[in-house]
């Protein structure tokens, strides 16, 4: 799982962002840091939802059919078009 997928990773850094801000005397930075460490939180949040929902891309149909087919023979290949129209032999 890469970092970005992981809750506990992002949990870990609003756990330090907090512990940053406890330790800070001017109210804005320490406003500023429990920011930073509600945002972490709202990507562990996310981490979880993409966890717990996995994408699934749906196999698109297919529209045309093949251009052409193969056909394998002893010693050597022949290839027709969707029309049934001999294109080439390959040994």
């Amino acid at each position: 799982m890469s970092l970005g997928n992981d809750p506990e990773y992002w949990r870990k850094q609003a756990e330090e962002a907090r512990a940053v801000a406890v330790q800070m005397m001017d109210a804005h930075t320490k406003a500023i840091m429990l920011s930073i460490a509600q945002d972490y939180e709202k990507l562990a949040k996310r981490a979880e939802q993409r966890a717990a929902k996995p994408l699934q891309l749906p196999m698109p149909e297919r529209r045309f059919p093949p251009l052409w087919s193969v056909e394998e023979l002893a010693a050597r290949f022949v290839v027709k078009d969707s029309t049934g129209q001999l294109d080439c032999y390959a040994h």
